[in-house]
């Protein structure tokens, strides 16, 4: 996720939104694996499969959704509205005239913005039950993470 903030230029928070909203990557064929001990009510509009595809992506890139959905419902200031302040900050200085209305563009970013923030508010729950399931409640971390971990108890048990 964090290539795609940085080819264009996004904060990781909105690039994750996009992704979520835009199915940026094509999903492998785990990723597409469905969840038979979990059934939700989805909103209309948002497929399972996107859900849960999204779900076991960040499993695997080692995302956890849920601290992700919080940081981004804590912020002061949306990413979608950060982004959208920085394109009309450009706009005016450079001059360039947008092909596309300013309402229209705003509540085309809004209702993008809010699918997204939905659809990775579900997927959080599922890629909670995914660990609680497939995991035994432990969620997968990289293992440089692992061993810094490790290494910060050792020297707390060492003083």
């Amino acid at each position: 996720m964090s290539i795609f903030a940085e080819a264009y230029g996004l904060p990781d928070d909105f690039a994750i939104l996009i992704e979520a909203t835009w199915h940026r990557v094509t999903p492998i064929e785990k990723d597409l694996e469905p969840v038979p001990y979990y059934s939700h009510d989805l909103p209309d509009g948002i497929p399972e499969f996107v859900v849960t595809s999204f779900a076991r992506r960040s499993l695997r890139e080692f995302k956890n959704l849920e601290e992700i959905y919080n940081h981004i419902c804590s912020l002061s200031i949306s990413p979608k509205r950060q982004i959208r302040d920085s394109i009309n900050e450009i706009i005016e200085t450079s001059g360039f005239k947008p092909y596309i209305n300013p309402k229209e563009y705003k509540r085309f970013m809004e209702g993008e913005g809010k699918r997204g923030l939905l659809i990775l508010r579900h997927a959080a729950i599922y890629q909670k039950k995914i660990v609680e399931h497939e995991h035994h409640g432990i969620f997968p971390r990289k293992l440089p993470e692992i061993i810094e971990q490790v290494n910060l108890v050792n020297q707390k048990a060492g003083n």
